[in-house]
């Protein structure tokens, strides 16, 4: 059973309607060389306009280039 809102059913959505959130999200980070193949690299992240589901983030990420 769909959730109410003040005592009322939300009117749904038509089939041609495209909806989504708009988000925007300030992202600083730095990347390390290791060696002549690998690279680490890590980042924080956070939301500034639209739906917030955190305050603030972190991205990390390890490349091995072959």
């Amino acid at each position: 059973m769909p959730h109410q809102q003040g005592g009322a059913y939300p009117v749904p959505f038509a089939p041609t309607d495209f909806r989504f959130a708009h988000q925007v999200f300030a992202t600083g980070g730095l990347q390390v060389g290791l060696g002549e193949r690998t690279t680490f690299n890590a980042a924080v992240v956070i939301p500034i306009a639209g739906p917030r589901g955190f305050n603030i983030g972190a991205t990390f990420g390890l490349n091995y280039f072959y």
